[in-house]
């Protein structure tokens, strides 16, 4: 639900088409971390780690949110080619498990645009990850991915029985291959013709709760003040409102309108 902290002003875009996720220049240091990069994994002692890209490469680099070291993952060097995944929606992203219908159309390409059809010209990698906090087995020898560990690597578009592929430090080659691993989706929810400013953003809400400072859209047919909302249907994500006396989010979708609680 849009809601906003105090009065705003909608301020007319001047970022990119997509600007709800895409990559950005990486300095190598834990403080150069934008406060709105996508967080992807963990290591051993519970460090975050941040979704980047090499270009060189075209796969996927594990960044970690503190000077660190990991016996599992492998990180990436000072480079200058090195970007780092942001996104002002985080509400738009999702991890799918191998196999899931979505991948096809919402997975993240770890080189080009983040959404660019069809779905057999991208290029580079699908960003992908250990599923967390389950038994992950690699080829390494005598050894398992302990389940509060969660790496990143990545999936190749064209395989059937695709795998995923890790960087690490136990692998004689530093790579290893799992067949249990999920890949990062984001609903193409479309580039709004204004952007939010600081004091706007998208809450959770349900069963007709306003959260405070909740947008008003305007009146029903009863005179009843009906209020900006959004809902999440077939994987895409419709505009609609919520009418406080049905306590749900009205939208249109296909054909017709839709209510979700």
């Amino acid at each position: 639900m849009a809601m906003m902290a105090s009065p705003a002003v909608l301020q007319p875009l001047e970022t990119k088409l997509n600007s709800h996720i895409r990559w950005e220049k990486y300095k190598y240091t834990p403080r150069a971390i934008p406060s709105n990069a996508v967080v992807g994994g963990r290591t051993e002692k519970g460090v975050d780690i941040y979704i980047g890209r090499d270009l060189w490469k075209g796969e996927v680099c594990s960044i970690p949110a503190t000077e660190t070291y990991s016996r599992y993952a492998l990180f990436t060097g000072d480079s200058a080619a090195v970007e780092i995944l942001v996104c002002d929606d985080h509400s738009i992203l999702f991890w799918a498990d191998k196999g899931d219908d979505r991948i096809r159309k919402f997975g993240i390409s770890t080189m080009g645009v983040v959404h660019d059809e069809p779905f057999v010209c991208r290029q580079g990698y699908l960003i992908g990850r250990t599923v967390p906090n389950k038994k992950t087995l690699f080829n390494w020898p005598k050894r398992k991915l302990p389940r509060d560990v969660c790496l990143l690597g990545h999936v190749e578009f064209s395989s059937q029985a695709s795998q995923l592929s890790v960087q690490n430090r136990l692998d004689k080659y530093y790579s290893s291959t799992t067949d249990n691993y999920q890949v990062l989706c984001a609903y193409r929810v479309p580039t709004p013709v204004y952007s939010f400013t600081k004091t706007w953003k998208w809450v959770p809400a349900s069963n007709g709760y306003l959260p405070p400072g909740a947008v008003a859209g305007g009146k029903d047919e009863f005179g009843e003040v009906i209020y900006i909302a959004r809902a999440f249907h077939e994987y895409e994500v419709p505009a609609g409102y919520v009418s406080p006396s049905q306590k749900c989010c009205i939208y249109p979708w296909g054909c017709t309108t839709h209510q979700s609680s």
